[in-house]
Parts: C-alpha cells; sequence; structure tokens
C-alpha cells in the first residue's frame, strides 16, 4: 500500500504472516518481514512518514541457485522471528514450508537465521543485506509446524516427517533449541545436536502443536475398522 520503490518483482504470491519490527518503545514501525510461494523472504522499509518512499525488497531466497520455476521451491508461510541481538542487530530466523500441504512432506526444507548488515557513511546508515549466520537442512519430508520463537537467545521451532506411504503412519515430532546466532560458528554445522529429543514413546505423535497419547484407530482405506470403535475417532485416520 502506497510503496514508491519496488527492486524485485513479485513472481510469486505473499503467502507468509508478516512480522513487523521497531527500533525501540514507542518508536514507529521500521520494517516488515514477510515470505512468499517461492521460498523467498521480503524486507519491507517503512520508516519514511511518506509511503510513497517505502521500499520492497528480495532480501533472501532459501532456494539461491534453483530457478524461479523449479519444483523444488516450497513456500514461506509460518511468520519468521525478528529479534535484536546483543549488539542490536537484527536477526531473521524462518522456516521454508506449509504444515498445511501434505505435499510439503514431499521435499527438502529449511532453517534460516539471518543478520541485516548496513553500510554507513558518515551519519547516514542505509541497509545493504542480509548475512547468513546459519541454515538447517531438514531431512526429506520434514517440515516445520511452527513459527520459530527466541528466548534467551535460543531460537525454538517444532518440526514434523511423515514417515511410510500410509496415511496411517504416525511421522516423527521434534522440538528444536538451536543458538539464534551461531551453530558452533559454522554455517553447516550438524543441526542434530541442537534437538531437544522428544517424548521416548511409541504412543505419543506430535502434530501441530498438539500431542496424542493413545493414537487413534486408523485404517487406510476404512473396510477393516470395526464400526463398534469409531467413537475413539470421528474420522478412520486422523493426520
Amino acid at each position: 500500500t502506497g510503496l514508491g520503490n519496488q527492486s524485485d518483482d513479485i513472481v510469486f504470491p505473499i503467502v507468509g504472516e508478516p512480522v513487523a519490527f521497531h527500533d525501540g518503545p514507542g518508536l514507529q514501525t521500521s520494517r516488515v518481514y514477510v515470505g512468499d510461494e517461492g521460498g523467498r523472504l521480503w524486507r519491507i522499509d517503512v520508516s519514511d512518514l511518506d509511503p510513497t518512499e517505502w521500499t520492497m525488497e528480495v532480501v533472501h531466497d532459501a532456494y539461491a541457485g534453483e530457478p524461479l520455476d523449479s519444483r523444488v521451491r516450497r513456500p514461506v508461510t509460518l511468520a519468521p522471528a525478528v529479534v535484536e541481538d546483543q549488539g542490536r542487530d537484527v536477526i531473521v530466523v524462518y522456516a521454508t514450508g506449509d504444515p498445511d500441504d501434505l505435499s510439503s512432506f514431499q521435499t527438502n526444507h529449511k532453517v534460516h537465521s539471518l543478520r541485516e548488515v548496513f553500510e554507513v557513511s558518515g551519519a547516514e546508515r542505509s541497509f545493504e543485506e542480509m548475512a547468513v549466520n546459519w541454515r538447517i537442512d531438514l531431512q526429506i519430508g520434514e517440515v516445520a509446524t511452527g513459527r520459530p520463537l527466541v528466548f534467551d537467545e535460543v531460537v525454538y521451532f517444532s518440526s514434523f516427517s511423515k514417515s511410510g506411504a500410509s496415511v496411517c503412519s504416525r511421522g516423527e515430532g521434534r522440538i528444536w533449541a538451536v543458538d539464534f546466532v551461531g551453530l558452533a560458528s559454522d554455517v553447516d554445522a550438524d543441526p542434530t545436536e541442537n534437538v531437544i529429543p522428544r517424548f521416548p514413546t511409541n504412543d505419543v505423535q506430535n502434530r501441530n502443536g498438539f500431542v496424542m497419547f493413545s493414537p487413534p484407530l486408523c485404517s487406510d482405506d476404512g473396510e477393516n475398522a470395526n464400526p463398534n470403535d469409531l467413537e475413539r475417532a470421528s474420522l478412520y485416520c486422523v493426520l
């Protein structure tokens, strides 16, 4: 609304949940971060009081190097985490994937931590780029199921991976806890060392933030389901 300077074409629909950020209490919003359907992160500079001077640009592409029409690309639907580190640099953590789209469980998703970099010239300070702190490549078929949250310099997020071809396969849920700025100062460090183990029981199913301690009745086609047991589930399978 009112953008006067757009440096990148919007070739994908903006499907993500936007997050606004301001530089301090009582100050107006200075920028907004949001993802698009192609796995790219946008930065909208709304710091100017004149909306015609606002700018919008792609600041990071989770699938850099892939053609824009590549089938590998997945959307950024979850809201990113936007926080400041101890040096007051803005850190953005975002994940690709749509937990409500079953096709998201058939590809590789990524979680990135980025840092704003500014160019300083005298008293002037202008945004230059987003530097990558780290990248986590989730397992094939694993997707983040909730927006990243940062507390005490640790970013937390949950993920779910569907196992097997059957709709009755339980899959596995995981809760992650990662240093929001660096993974042992190595972008390619092993992310599994930063995972909080899930509950060690075969009867736990973690999906989209809820836990089921008794798995529901499940049948691939419903033909073999016992009608007397259908009170336990409104559907033959609860995904």
